[in-house]
């Protein structure tokens, strides 16, 4: 909630202050610098030390940089570049502390529940971007910027008191301990396994085609809120509550897919981006409202099943620095995503730019599944399938029955 309450008085306060979509954009980007470089190491952090500690000191120090920024916002001192480098600050420390966050969590549960935990928590971070935005209108109008940056610097702090109540006893914990320990810092171990998966490697590369053109919505959808429907403040903050609403919706439909497949991944993303485009066209707030519930239901869908691909399939002891190795892969489509969504809306224009974007998107897809030759290999695995399935009900000969009555 925390969070949200400060992406919200993030954007809006770069562009009253510049007036600039592309500098907007650049501010969020800062943040996701830091992972292209340090992801692996933050994987490496988390297979080695634990997990718990690792979390603890990287929400209080995300704490303090939020305190910082509030003060600083607050005495009139945040100038643009600050706020930038406030904003690589977080990034560097969010890089370490990402993989051994979200890996505490699987030591919650047994690992047979670590799918639905995953749809659980999912659930709850985006009740906790629909309360950020109701928040963050509440909050902006009544209050104060400074205040949006202390009220996540609290919620991080709260984080850190729940960590500290955890038992050392956890259900998931076993598997961990179970695992060869690498009591080194080997960088490249997640990165070697991830190269021996095709199907992760197109998931990955969508993922970041996807954070480069569809996935920037609250930025992207504000100044065809602001400008092009002329809705204010108000029909922002209705957007972001839209987006918050559509994706606490995919999260408990992902609560169904207890082994997502990577092709439902990319059936998703090519959907989503289809609605972007549509969304780009809408005559009215209402419409807007609309496509922004549909695209962040698809996105949350389609980003709980890759956590769930990401957090089950390596084994437990590169898991961290698969992750790192994915934290960096995410962290160039984060980078540039903002950017270059800033950039299509302010040459192209709020309509053109985010049907741009979508556009784009579909045909980069297209040529990512074409090159890997996802699609045949899907569909020879799904004739697989199916013949078994025949054969159970035996409707096909079984060929080795064949060869036996030869």
């Amino acid at each position: 909630m925390g969070s949200w309450l400060q992406i919200v008085a993030q954007n809006l306060l770069v562009l009253t202050l510049t007036g600039s979509p592309v500098l907007a954009g650049v501010s969020v980007a800062a943040s996701a610098l830091p992972s292209l470089l340090l992801g692996p190491v933050g994987g490496a952090l988390a297979d080695r030390w634990p997990r718990r500690v690792v979390a603890a000191v990287g929400q209080t120090l995300l704490a303090v940089i939020a305190a910082t920024t509030g003060v600083l916002a607050a005495t009139g001192a945040l100038s643009v570049p600050v706020l930038m480098a406030l904003s690589v600050a977080s990034g560097v420390v969010g890089t370490m502390n990402g993989p051994a966050s979200a890996l505490l969590g699987n030591e919650l549960v047994a690992p047979d529940d670590v799918p639905s935990a995953i749809s659980i928590g999912s659930v709850t971070f985006n009740v906790g971007r629909v309360a950020g935005a109701a928040a963050a209108g509440i909050v902006l109008g009544t209050l104060s910027v400074p205040a949006a940056y202390a009220l996540n610097a609290v919620s991080f702090l709260c984080v850190v008191a729940v960590i500290g109540t955890l038992p050392s006893q956890r259900p998931g914990i076993a598997e961990r301990r179970g695992a060869p320990r690498d009591r080194g810092l080997d960088l490249r171990g997640g990165v070697r396994w991830l190269a021996g998966q095709p199907s992760l490697l197109l998931l990955a590369t969508v993922s970041v085609l996807a954070s480069m053109l569809t996935g920037s919505l609250s930025l992207s959808l504000a100044p065809l809120t602001l400008d092009a429907l002329q809705a204010g403040s108000s029909g922002y903050g209705a957007v972001g509550l839209a987006l918050g609403i559509g994706a606490t919706l995919g999260a408990l439909v992902s609560g169904r897919l207890r082994r997502p497949r990577v092709a439902t991944v990319v059936l998703l993303a090519g959907v989503g981006a289809v609605v972007q485009v549509g969304a780009a066209g809408s005559p009215s707030l209402v419409a807007l409202l609309v496509a922004a519930v549909a695209m962040s239901l698809i996105e949350s869908v389609a980003a709980t099943a890759s956590s769930t691909l990401l957090l089950t399939r390596p084994p437990e002891a590169v898991r961290g620095r698969v992750m790192g190795a994915w934290s960096t892969v995410s962290g160039l489509g984060g980078l540039v995503g903002p950017v270059l969504a800033g950039g299509l809306l302010s040459v192209f224009g709020p309509r053109a730019g985010l049907a741009l974007g979508g556009v784009v998107f579909v045909a980069g897809l297209v040529v990512a599944v074409v090159a890997t030759g996802f699609g045949r290999r899907a569909g020879v695995a799904h004739v697989r399938v199916a013949r078994e399935r025949l054969r159970s009900l035996r409707l096909l000969p079984n060929p080795g029955q064949a060869v036996a009555r030869s």
